[in-house]
């Protein structure tokens, strides 16, 4: 039974670079994705800005960037929002249009006025993720590193939670994966999200 499909980029949709948008640095860039997976860390930016082609990254509501992080459109997680709660810390994704050549920022590091940019978007991190691995049905195998994740993970089964997954959620088990419920996932594509792959995940 599948109830539970992960989140994954769709790295075939972009036709002018391998990414749609490049982050500006910002202190801690390096290690943004590991921070944003973990509820634990409170030391985030509240904003990162990218600079992106602004003929594509209108028509993405999930765009792939350099940084790997999951960034959505305010449409994209509006979606999702309708079906249930779920707690999160917002950071504010700013797109700058690539072709701007001139100043970027002034002396305080604000964006100048006159920056062509697009305020759609958003990357959030989750403040609870869930233990729900079957193990029993799961195929895995530890690092000897890392006792404590799922390692190589040849086939994932969740448990049946039914009705207690929320739209979107993490697992302690294997942090750097994102999951929806059938439900929401079923909404995004019925709402035309683009940008996203759905990857279909077995629950017991």
């Amino acid at each position: 039974m599948i109830r539970v499909y992960r989140l994954e980029f769709d790295y075939d949709h972009s036709g002018d670079s391998e990414r749609d948008a490049y982050h500006i640095p910002f202190k801690d860039d390096a290690i943004i994705s590991g921070l944003l997976m973990s509820p634990k860390y409170a030391d985030i930016p509240d904003k990162i800005f990218f600079q992106a082609n602004f003929n594509m990254i209108p028509l993405y509501d999930y765009p792939l960037t350099d940084l790997n992080i999951p960034i959505f459109s305010k449409r994209m997680m509006k979606v999702i929002e309708t079906f249930g709660s779920f707690e999160y810390r917002k950071v504010d994704v700013i797109m700058i249009d690539d072709t701007y050549s001139n100043k970027l920022f002034d002396s305080n590091g604000d964006i100048l006025s006159d920056v062509p940019i697009n305020i759609d978007y958003i990357s959030i991190q989750l403040k609870t993720r869930f233990d729900c691995v079957d193990y029993e049905k799961t195929i895995f195998k530890k690092f000897n590193s890392q006792p404590n994740k799922l390692g190589l993970v040849r086939k994932l089964v969740l448990k049946d939670l039914s009705v207690n997954y929320p739209p979107i959620f993490r697992i302690n088990e294997k942090p750097s994966s994102l999951f929806v419920s059938a439900e929401a996932k079923e909404a995004l594509e019925a709402a035309n999200i683009k940008g996203c792959v759905f990857e279909p995940v077995e629950t017991s």
